[in-house]
């Protein structure tokens, strides 16, 4: 029990290859991970992008590393343009598409009468991962479920999407930034990171039977910038 814990909070393949993505995009960074794998400190240096090529391995799809570039691209000093190799899904990430395998996938979109639009995935369990198959028109209707879910939550954007709709707001600029949303997903650290907290009201009004209640969040912006970035 013990040794199947230990391995757990070890450090994986794929996380050491994300930690050598950012040292990629960054000048004078520091990693160093201890003897057992089980802590990493890391002291970040300067975002200086730039045009690059990273190898993201098999392990995770390209949309984990994508995430997170998404984030760190617009505060990097020089215009980020990167290349990346690696596999297109792997059952829990963003994914682009399924790849030449027996699998299929599914995604889903839609757009309100205000222009906001809302997506949904799903794809079938690949063989050999131990799970039942499943038929396409049974991944059809995971991805419609999802779809309605979204539309019913509600607000200006997914909830895959609060968690950069916040850190944007966060590291805006020193001027208030509100945004409507459906119901708060758990994926957040932004108070913990930046010491920042946001007010958030509850919005309810059952006569417009517009799904959930929605959350409105409002912050004022630390004016986060890049000092190595040239202002033109």
């Amino acid at each position: 029990m013990n040794e199947r814990l230990h391995q757990a909070q070890q450090t994986k393949n794929y996380e050491h290859n994300f930690l050598k993505l950012l040292d990629n995009i960054t000048d004078g960074s520091s990693i160093v991970v201890n003897e057992t794998g089980t802590v990493v400190k890391y002291r970040p240096g300067l975002l200086i992008g730039g045009k690059l090529q990273h190898d993201c391995g098999i392990e995770r799809s390209i949309g984990y590393f994508l995430e997170a570039l998404i984030c760190l691209a617009p505060f990097c000093k020089k215009p980020l343009e990167i290349t990346l190799k690696g596999v297109t899904n792997d059952g829990m990430d963003p994914l682009k598409n399924s790849g030449k395998s027996p699998g299929f996938g599914l995604i889903l979109m839609a757009e309100s009468t205000t222009g906001v639009f809302y997506s949904a995935e799903a794809i079938s369990k690949p063989s050999g991962s131990g799970e039942d198959f499943v038929v396409p028109e049974d991944v059809a209707k995971q991805a419609c479920y999802k779809l309605f879910e979204e539309i019913n939550r509600g607000g200006c954007i997914e909830s895959f999407n609060q968690s950069l709709a916040c850190l944007m707001m966060a590291l805006g600029p020193a001027d208030v930034s509100k945004i409507k949303t459906g119901p708060l997903s758990p994926y957040t650290h932004i108070e913990d990171f930046l010491q920042l907290r946001m007010k958030l009201e509850t919005e309810k009004d059952e006569d417009l039977q517009t799904g959930t209640h929605k959350v409105i969040m409002t912050c004022v912006g630390i004016g986060f910038s890049n000092l190595s970035r040239s202002v033109k």
